[in-house]
């Protein structure tokens, strides 16, 4: 078909100038093919109509009468009298598919116009044709439930209707539209602004489709890229309520009833009012029993399948199902269709599997209509409004023949859930009757379903699985069906650690009698239990009988204590919870005025009777062969061994027995360094090698912690005489022991890295396989996350070569996390080892990009603690040894702007952790870098608002050396923050009460001095010395220490008046300044006085004087007192080290800074 200059055909501008009888012609005349021609804006003929032709008038119901049901269920689509021409050509235009999904210029397909056009049966119809098409959206990403608040906007003024009315018939229509799966599937779908339908709806205030989508349970608490929700725009909307309610009483009230007389047809199984079908009221004369009239609804949306159903009537359900067979699709306002009705009918299932058969027929029918394109859900798949299907309805109500012929006719039913998570097994386990036991073992086989072992472990809400529902609700018969057919279920816990014997209840009902029920589960589910499941814990440490004991479920309890009774291990009896209660605890403490407790306590007494009697039997080592292990008698073995005298063979019992701690000879052995005596041991006896103590430790985990022998001839010893001798004896895989784990998850490696006192122990262990790096404890961590937690803060060079080839077995390793969310590299940084986060950082630099759980990297999570801190170094020299090494690398370098999930850098978070090292290291490097550094680094704010300064102010912990760092270069002012003397906030009242006790002690000092001056006075009152030049000095020195103290005292005075803190550091600046030139004035008084008392006859003890007091004057300065400490401090440990002959420790003092400097170079 020709063209012209836009693009269009004859057919586009025929359809643009609605000229249907032209188009009509067209579509006749030409083949499907016209139908994909597009113009050059990208229309086809489909969109041109949907455009120009269908947004006049609403597009009627009559659309659907190409075979495809409405979508309310109620009837096959009839015609409404609307003009045949424009149904014609609309019905031809869908006949090529393709075009459906095609976009035009503006990205607008034919589904997203005729929903900008308000023709909401178009839409429908577009969507039973193509459901794919529902997807697509617009170049804001806007759906078709975004774009229909246009509808709402216009539907409100068709047909001359009130603009501030609600229509109803918009809202029927809108509800028909969210009732299609394809469109339902969008109404949470947000566009390119984040907004929801829900959004753009309540944007417009468009009601209807708010309310629709309400109903329909769309997420309103969704937020847009504004951070508004759904519940945000309702809260702004005042007249929301109004609006809702008014919609509510419009559709009440226009809502077309049952009639009264199709009422009691229903409930009385009337069928001869079918017979009326097409008749005419006899006073009106216009025909009332219309198919309208047969699917009407009451006002609780049942329509009459569903009174026949719940009333059980059989014919009427025939009847009406032969005239309507679309009766059997329809919902009440519960979500329940007729299925759901008949299947709760427990006395009679031939309701259920007859209107089951009926909906089977009818469905086949439809689809053979509708081409195989059903728009509705199947019925036996429907779900209520608590997501329960028939299937659901029929267990809850005992109908196992329902639930069987369900089953059948769609086998994949057992596999869908209801909204509390449960399927239909988990609602057998719950309502599961005993009366109709001949059918439950079918049933349960066919909700197992073939794969049985995946519906057995599904968990529902509170993550049980059926035979944990099945225990807590005491189906006994449900749950030993399950665990036939499910052994390995038996074993699966809730998310409190609880087994199905936690659960184990029994529960007396009108079917049977709580006695027979627990006698039953005795007999059949006794042989199923084993020591394991008996003793399992919980989260609270309780086992299944701590449990039944502490929540009063005392039948369980005297069913697992008879378990317990007839048991050979009785492990249960001696585990004790996380309160530290034992089962014999827990026993006592019950009262005796409790139904059944005595027996309780009875069976309880009993029990603990067979423990003691079984662990007398035990043969307990002894003392000869427990020394024989301490001191390595080789020859215990030759002559200890006794013979039977009637077999003649060799009784080994003594040398398989163990201490009081669970060890055997060879823990025993090992831990004391008998080599001859361990490899003896191993070769006559392999088996002990794993047998693990109360610890779970193997002879291995000793090894690996206490042996100080040759490890690596050990572990030869062990692989030749038990691992091989497994391998030979078993075909099955089994466990070599330096994998076993003790009660922590720790594998003989993790405790060898832990301990780390034989590097040769590690090494060896290393080489059994390239896996072993990866092992995990029970807190997720690897060898070398224990390395990094237990290292030490200084190794030696053989240390580090253990750490360097961890690192090469595996290099996954240094980025595995442990259950803290920390790699290794994070761990070392956290616990203090500078040392291995070198080693690590030169191996695996990359590392050092992973955070913890929190966000916080590397430089965040780094202490310096343990002995790689010396606060008694110059601080230049303890940058320069612990932080600079690591400023060197790039990577950790860069870091020092990197920000948390709260916002803190690792400064600011150093300060608030009070990680004074760090912060002080931190701020160093900053003050190396250019000044804009230091300005970003001040100014830079965390998620709560707070700077470094701010930080400093708050925190009375944190370092002086910061803010002098700031003050030196980045020229900030910190009056506000610590005085010059770097008091604090909270310091100034003590430190002004302390200010003033020692001023008022040195004012009265010179006070005094002054009127008893050296020499005294003549018989004038003059002193006698006046003359004297040093005698004034000492008066004028006095003097100027009078009245610094004096000057002292008034400053305080006004701390106490001032209210800025600032101001309030001055004062305190300046009192300290004027208290230490009072210190001198007076120590110069002193001086002074002395030498013109003594210098005439003693000139030698006068000068000495004043040089003692000139070097106190000199020396008392702050740092030149730190330096002379540190120097005295640092001498006394090397001179006590020499002196004590430990020249290699005092070698490591020196060395310690130069090694981790050369492993960064």
């Amino acid at each position: 078909m020709a063209k012209n200059s836009q693009g269009d055909t004859p057919l586009h501008l025929a359809l643009s100038s609605n000229k249907l009888n032209v188009a009509m012609d067209l579509l006749k005349v030409g083949s499907v093919n016209v139908l994909s021609l597009v113009n050059n804006s990208q229309e086809s003929p489909l969109h041109i109509f949907l455009r120009y032709c269908a947004g006049t008038h609403p597009i009627p119901n009559v659309l659907l009468e190409e075979g495809v049901l409405n979508l309310q269920g109620l009837h096959m689509a009839q015609g409404d009298g609307i003009g045949a021409k424009k149904k014609g050509v609309l019905l031809e235009l869908l006949k090529y598919t393709p075009t459906l999904c095609i976009r035009d210029v503006n990205g607008q397909t034919p589904l997203l116009i005729a929903a900008q056009q308000g023709c909401v049966l178009a839409v429908q119809l577009i969507v039973s044709h193509c459901p794919q098409s529902a997807e697509i959206c617009d170049p804001e990403g806007r759906t078709v439930l975004h774009l229909l608040k246009n509808l709402m906007l216009k539907v409100n003024t068709w047909e001359m209707e009130a603009v501030d009315f609600p229509s109803v018939r918009s809202y029927k229509e809108v509800k028909e539209l969210l009732s299609i799966p394809e469109i339902n599937a969008l109404k949470d779908r947000k566009d390119c602004h984040g907004n929801t339908p829900a959004h753009a709806a309540l944007g417009c205030q468009a009601f209807v489709l708010a309310k629709v989508l309400m109903e329909c349970l769309a997420d309103f608490t969704i937020l847009n890229k504004n951070g508004d929700s759904a519940l945000t725009i309702i809260e702004s909307l005042p007249d929301f309520p109004i609006q809702m309610e008014e919609l509510r009483v419009t559709e009440k009230s226009t809502r077309k009833g049952m009639d009264i007389e199709l009422l009691q047809a229903a409930l009385e199984e009337d069928v001869s009012l079918f017979k009326k079908k097409g008749g005419r009221d006899v006073e009106s004369g216009e025909i009332k029993y219309d198919d309208d009239y047969f699917l009407s609804q009451t006002l609780e949306g049942s329509s009459i399948l569903h009174l026949a159903a719940n009333s059980g009537h059989l014919k009427f359900i025939e009847e009406a199902v032969k005239h309507f067979p679309t009766l059997v699709l329809t919902t009440d306002c519960s979500g329940e269709t007729p299925l759901h009705c008949a299947s709760r009918l427990k006395s009679n299932h031939l309701v259920a599997t007859t209107l089951l058969r009926l909906t089977k027929e009818t469905i086949d029918k439809f689809k053979e209509q509708a081409g195989g394109k059903l728009v509705h859900a199947l019925p036996w798949r429907q779900k209520n409004s608590k997501g329960n299907m028939p299937l659901h309805e029929a267990i809850c109500s005992s109908n196992y023949d329902a639930a069987i012929a369900l089953l059948h006719v769609d086998p994949k039913l057992f596999l869908l859930p209801n909204r509390t998570g449960e399927t239909p097994l988990h609602i057998l386990a719950r309502y599961g009757a005993y009366t109709t036991m001949d059918k439950l073992e079918n049933l349960i086989d066919l909700l197992m379903g073939q794969n049985g072992s995946l519906i057995a472990y599904t968990r529902d809400a509170d993550g049980f699985t059926p035979l944990l529902r099945a225990a807590y609700c005491g189906r006994f018969l449900v749950a030993y069906h399950l665990v036939m057919l499910c052994p390995a279920s038996i074993k699966f816990r809730d998310p409190y650690g609880r087994i199905f014997l936690h659960h184990l209840r029994v529960v007396s009902n009108a079917e049977i009698d709580a006695t027979n029920d627990m006698f039953y589960a005795f007999e059949s589910i006794l042989p199923l239990l084993t020591k394991d499941l008996r003793s399992a814990q919980d989260c609270d440490g309780n086992t299944p009988l701590h449990f039944a004991l502490i929540e009063r479920n005392f039948a369980a309890a005297k069913f697992l204590l008879l378990c317990c009774i007839e048991a050979q291990v009785r492990t249960e009896l001696t585990i004790t919870n996380n309160m530290g209660h034992s089962v014999l605890d827990l026993l006592a403490a019950l009262a005796a005025d409790i139904p059944g407790a005595n027996e309780l306590k009875d069976l309880g007494f009993l029990a603990q009777r067979k423990l003691k009697e079984a662990a007398r039997s035990i043969k307990m080592m002894s003392a000869e062969v427990y020394r024989g292990a301490v001191n390595g008698k080789v020859g215990l073995f030759y002559w200890c061994s006794d013979m039977d005298p009637i077999s003649g063979a060799v009784n080994d019992s003594a040398f398989l027995s163990q201490a009081p701690d669970g060890s055997n000879i060879l823990h025993i052995a090992i831990q004391h360094g008998q080599e001859a005596f361990v490899e003896e041991a191993i070769k006559r006896y392999p088996d002990l090698i794993f047998e693990v103590d109360c610890n779970g430790n193997t002879p291995l985990h000793i090894a690996s912690m206490f042996y100080e022998g040759d490890f690596k001839h050990l572990l030869a010893c062990v692989e030749d005489h038990c691992v091989k001798k497994f391998q030979e004896s078993y075909r099955e895989p089994f466990m070599p022991p330096w994998r076993v784990k003790n009660s922590k998850g720790n594998t003989p490696l993790h405790e060898a890295m832990q301990s780390i006192l034989s590097c040769e122990s590690c090494e060896a262990l290393l080489l059994t396989g390239p896996e072993m790096i990866l092992s995990v404890n029970d807190a997720g961590e690897t060898p070398l996350h224990v390395f990094a937690r237990h290292g030490l803060y200084d190794a030696g060079e053989d240390k580090i070569d253990t750490l360097e080839m961890l690192l090469s077995q595996n290099g996954s390793a240094a980025y595995t996390r442990d259950k803290e969310g920390l790699t290794p590299l994070l761990r070392a940084a956290k616990t203090g080892r500078l040392l291995v986060a070198l080693i690590i950082l030169k191996y695996y630099p990359q590392s050092i990009q992973l955070r913890d759980l929190n966000g916080r990297s590397f430089l965040h999570l780094l202490h310096f603690t343990g002995f790689e801190v010396d606060e008694s170094l110059d601080e230049k020299l303890a940058y320069a040894g612990m932080a600079k090494p690591f400023f060197r690398i790039p990577e950790v370098d860069f870091l020092r702007n990197a920000v948390d999930f709260d916002g803190n850098t690792p400064l600011l978070f150093a300060i608030k952790e009070g990680n004074s090292f760090n912060a002080k290291f931190i701020a160093q490097r900053f003050m190396e870098t250019d000044e804009d550094d230091t300005m970003g680094l001040v100014v830079k704010r965390n998620n709560e608002g707070q700077n470094v300064l701010d930080l400093l102010a708050l925190h009375d912990d944190a370092p002086d050396e910061v803010l002098r760092l700031l003050e030196k270069k980045g020229r900030f002012e910190m009056t506000f923050v610590r005085s010059t003397h770097g008091i604090r906030k909270t310091q100034i009242k003590e430190m002004a009460n302390t200010l003033s006790v020692v001023a008022a002690l040195l004012a009265t000092l010179t006070f005094a001095a002054a009127y008893q001056v050296p020499g005294g006075y003549d018989d004038g009152g003059t002193p006698i010395l006046l003359r004297k030049a040093a005698f004034q000095v000492f008066i004028i020195s006095n003097t100027c220490a009078l009245c610094g103290s004096m000057a002292v005292l008034f400053s305080l005075l006004w701390v106490m008046s001032t209210g800025k803190t600032a101001d309030s550091f001055l004062l305190l600046d300046l009192s300290i300044s004027l208290l230490l030139i009072s210190f001198n004035a007076t120590l110069v008084a002193f001086m002074t006085g002395i030498y013109v008392a003594l210098s005439h006859k003693t000139l030698w003890l006068a000068v000495f004087i004043c040089v003692v007091c000139s070097t106190v004057i000199a020396l008392m300065r702050k740092s030149i007192i730190l330096r002379i400490t540190r120097f005295l401090r640092l001498f006394y440990i090397t001179f006590y080290h020499i002196k004590s002959g430990n020249y290699t420790d005092a070698k490591d003092i020196t060395e310690g800074i130069s090694r981790r400097a050369r492993l960064v170079e």
